[in-house]
């Protein structure tokens, strides 16, 4: 890779992304180096510590880095700016590194497409609930009435084969008074 290929990028983004700091905005430094485009911050959070173990390969100056998430960030950046200066010069990864990160930052891709789908999905169906509560009462005070009529028809029915044999004898007679 030729010097041309090269990009400066501040101590500070770069330690960021080598020491996967949470709530960093490395998405910039991780897109050069993976050579891809990172439209979202969780693809950034994904391929960072991919950018910064691929960073830590070249520079190992990295590697003998260590930063204690109980001491204050701005000292050990300040800290470490006096031994590797003010901007660091990077290289992006070669192109077979790029297609396996690229692979992964597809799969992610198709991942979060899906799952903001099924995300779509569960809250229209969330709607449609929320439009058919009433109607969960209504239904409930329909099957209670409709219970009743049938306990209603149950004994209207019983009393009427109770009239029926006391007609029996009667059929086909004419009653007298």
């Amino acid at each position: 890779m030729s010097d041309t290929a090269r990009k400066v990028f501040p101590t500070e983004t770069v330690l960021a992304l080598v020491m996967v700091k949470v709530d960093a905005d490395v998405k910039e430094i991780a897109g050069y180096i993976t050579g891809s485009s990172l439209s979202c911050d969780c693809l950034a959070t994904v391929v960072a510590p991919m950018a910064g173990g691929w960073l830590a390969r070249l520079y190992p100056k990295f590697t003998d880095l260590a930063w204690d998430e109980n001491t204050a960030w701005d000292d050990f950046v300040r800290q470490t700016k006096s031994s590797l200066g003010d901007n660091v010069s990077l290289v992006p990864m070669d192109a077979r590194q790029q297609a396996l990160v690229g692979k992964v930052i597809g799969k992610l891709t198709d991942t979060m497409a899906a799952m903001q789908a099924q995300t779509a999905e569960v809250v229209s169906l969330q709607a449609k609930v929320e439009e058919l509560t009433p109607y969960q009462t209504k239904a409930a005070e329909l099957d209670a009435k409709c219970a009743q009529l049938e306990e209603k028809v149950k004994g209207l029915n019983s009393d009427m084969g109770g009239l029926r044999k006391q007609l029996i004898p009667f059929q086909g007679k004419m009653a007298v008074d």
